[in-house]
């Protein structure tokens, strides 16, 4: 199903096809794949994202205990990290590159685009981290993730 159709049904289609964080029996189209949850370094599976507040989460999920401080505005769709502000968006093509880095969803831009090699725009997969020493373990625990 394309992401729009997700993103305005996502709690009809949660709530029949969501099992656990994975969607079973229905797949969405990110860009050129079709998934049923995204996938960050750290292996754990999470629901695809429906709006920016839940990539800014997961993207907070991905970063727990490297920062001592992080908040999201909604208003503004910007994540801050410490010092670092991280514009969060859908598409690529939406960013405004007014802050640090953007992390968006689905990187929509040609991939001759000029633009592209130089810009500090990450997809939610390429911008979390792994976490080798399991320091996002209790996190996760306490989510009901792993």
């Amino acid at each position: 199903m394309p992401y729009e159709v997700y993103q305005y049904f996502a709690s009809e289609v949660r709530d029949k096809y969501l099992n656990g964080l994975v969607l079973k029996g229905v797949r969405v189209q990110l860009g050129s794949e079709c998934l049923s949850c995204v996938c960050l370094k750290c292996g754990t599976p999470f629901a695809i994202p429906k709006n920016t507040a839940e990539i800014a989460f997961y993207v907070q999920i991905s970063r727990f205990g490297h920062y001592s401080q992080m908040h999201f505005s909604r208003s503004e769709s910007v994540l801050t990290l410490g010092d670092n502000r991280i514009e969060i968006c859908i598409y690529a093509s939406q960013a405004k590159n007014t802050e640090d880095f953007t992390v968006c969803l689905v990187d929509d831009r040609e991939l001759r685009d000029v633009q592209r090699a130089k810009s500090a725009i990450f997809t939610l997969k390429d911008f979390s981290i792994k976490h080798t020493s399991g320091i996002n373990d209790e996190c996760l625990k306490v989510l009901g993730l792993i």
